[in-house]
């Protein structure tokens, strides 16, 4: 809400990736549970709406709670918005794969 979607991926996904951001694990966790919160927070206003919004979630069993979750195998092919070098941060992507905006860091 404070960043907007694609900088709040990431954003993300730097954290994880960053020296001691997480074992790989924690990792699938922390990325799934991400993206349920950035689709969860599209067009809300506040925190308060966001936070009934995630305890929904919760109790729909749509956020992963441990890493022997079934779906963390589905964020291992995940393409992460950081590429090989580590030098560009793609933001958006047309769909023909050329980068639309980025950062270079």
């Amino acid at each position: 809400m404070e960043f907007g979607f694609s900088t709040a991926a990431v954003l993300g996904w730097i954290n994880e990736y960053i020296p001691g951001g997480g074992t790989p694990e924690s990792r699938c966790i922390d990325l799934w549970n991400n993206r349920v919160g950035r689709e969860k927070s599209k067009n809300l206003k506040s925190r308060k709406s966001l936070f009934l919004k995630i305890k929904e979630a919760i109790k729909l069993n749509e956020l992963i709670l441990t890493p022997n979750d079934p779906r963390c195998n589905e964020v291992k092919k995940w393409k992460s918005p950081l590429l090989a070098s580590g030098r560009l941060v793609v933001l958006t992507e047309s769909k023909n794969g050329l980068n639309e905006s980025y950062l270079d860091v």
